[in-house]
């Protein structure tokens, strides 16, 4: 009987320590999981903020070429005489 008891603790130890091992890797990969969605996150926003400024970008052109077009429209064209001989 005391065979079966000291192989029981032993058998404990072995489980408790494979136990530990197991939970320390899944801390451990719980950890990279959170700095892989940190980074997504981050790129998400870093592309978010690119499109916002190249669509802002696009607008001041836009609008800068229907200012400039306003411009052309609104200045007189050259007198032009239209009297023949003198």
């Amino acid at each position: 009987m005391a065979a079966v008891e000291k192989w029981q603790e032993g058998h404990d130890k072995l489980c408790a320590e494979r136990y530990r091992t197991i939970g320390e890797g899944l801390h451990d990969l719980k950890g990279v999981i959170a700095s892989i969605k940190t980074g997504q996150n981050k790129a998400v926003w870093l592309a978010a903020s690119i499109l916002i400024a190249v669509v802002g970008w696009m607008g001041s052109q836009l609008y800068g070429g229907l200012q400039a077009e306003i411009h052309r429209s609104q200045v007189a064209p050259a007198a032009v005489s239209t009297r023949t001989g003198g």
